[in-house]
């Protein structure tokens, strides 16, 4: 019986690391964590880091077979973060230095990653995209806020990746 069991394991650990190896999607998309992103963020002045509540999310991957060897891929997750806000700045979130400062994170991590980014907006002062290549693939992220309560400011962020892994 625990034979068994140390049989199973091993080889349920061995199918999850060569998965990990043929990942398609980029080291920036595996690796991307708002919670992280906001409490490594030295400029979110009036956020306690995202530490009351706080949201998850989900991946979603489809794979489906080319010829000559190669597969396409499409690979979306999203990530929530519910922050609370510090006493002396509730209800007072400076939206667009926020999105600003969280922007800059994103762009160094996102080029620090390997990708270029081809493509960046803000739609508003709630919220920023970014679009970038990488091998023969492309992403993009979008995140957005929004004020819930005089003490809870709410972040979303959505992440796709689409190619084609020769």
């Amino acid at each position: 019986m625990k034979r068994t069991l140390i049989r199973t394991l091993v080889i349920l650990a061995a199918v999850s690391f060569v998965a990990c190896l043929k990942s398609a999607e980029s080291s920036f998309f595996r690796n991307f964590s708002l919670r992280q992103l906001v409490k490594e963020n030295k400029n979110c002045s009036g956020l306690d880091g995202g530490t009351e509540g706080g949201g998850g999310g989900g991946i979603s991957a489809g794979a489906g077979g080319l010829g000559g060897g190669s597969r396409e891929f499409h690979s979306s997750k999203g990530d929530a973060c519910l922050c609370k806000l510090k006493p002396a700045a509730e209800g007072a979130v400076d939206e667009t230095a926020l999105m600003a400062s969280l922007a800059s994170d994103v762009e160094k991590a996102i080029t620090s990653s390997g990708p270029k980014i081809v493509e960046r907006g803000t739609p508003d002062s709630s919220g920023f995209y970014f679009v970038y290549n990488f091998d023969n693939a492309k992403g993009r992220v979008t995140i957005s806020g929004k004020n819930l309560q005089a003490d809870q400011y709410s972040l979303q962020a959505n992440l796709e990746e689409s190619g084609v892994v020769k």
